[in-house]
């Protein structure tokens, strides 16, 4: 039976469950997650609110990423910004991450699959592999901004559409 890809283009909207979860923030969340771990962070620690992050960096002795309203809250380590993500910084590190949309897409996405991955333009090929080598349908989620879709999450969308056909050319595609 082929692959059902399930496209979900706002955070407001239903969430299907599936095997396996791919989560796009482009702009920033997903490509800056891809650069810590690329940078070497040895873990990525996803939380919804600020207070929480801040608990689970001390608890972890952790750096800690991230922004609100586009600005690092105070304290913070590092902002939202792959560009202040430097490997001799995060190399072996754990890293608490909380921004306004994509650590909250993610953590939602965790309720309606089985594994989560964070996909943006850096690692597009990388995530479908990933998603296709564990099987079963996935799901889609753009985590857009403040609730409403955003265009350039579902541009990522829809490359990722485009590798899961190359993959896969009888995949299903369930946008809605």
């Amino acid at each position: 039976m082929p692959r059902r890809l399930s496209a979900v283009l706002s955070p407001a909207e239903a969430l299907p469950r599936a095997a396996t979860a791919l989560v796009v923030d482009v702009i920033r969340a997903t490509t800056t997650a891809a650069f810590l771990l690329d940078g070497g962070a040895r873990e990525l620690v996803l939380t919804a609110e600020v207070a929480q992050a801040r608990a689970e960096a001390r608890r972890r002795g952790a750096l800690l990423a991230g922004e609100r309203g586009g600005l690092p809250p105070e304290g913070f380590d590092l902002g939202n910004s792959p560009r202040e993500v430097h490997p001799d910084r995060v190399r072996g590190r754990t890293v608490v991450m909380t921004t306004t949309n994509g650590t909250r897409a993610a953590l939602r996405a965790a309720g309606a699959a089985e594994r989560v991955g964070l996909a943006a333009l850096v690692n597009a090929g990388a995530a479908v592999r990933w998603a296709a080598a564990r099987g079963g349908d996935v799901v889609l989620l753009a985590a857009g901004r403040e609730g409403r879709a955003a265009l350039d999450d579902a541009y990522v969308l829809g490359a990722l559409v485009a590798g899961f056909r190359g993959l896969e050319p009888d995949a299903r595609l369930d946008d809605g």
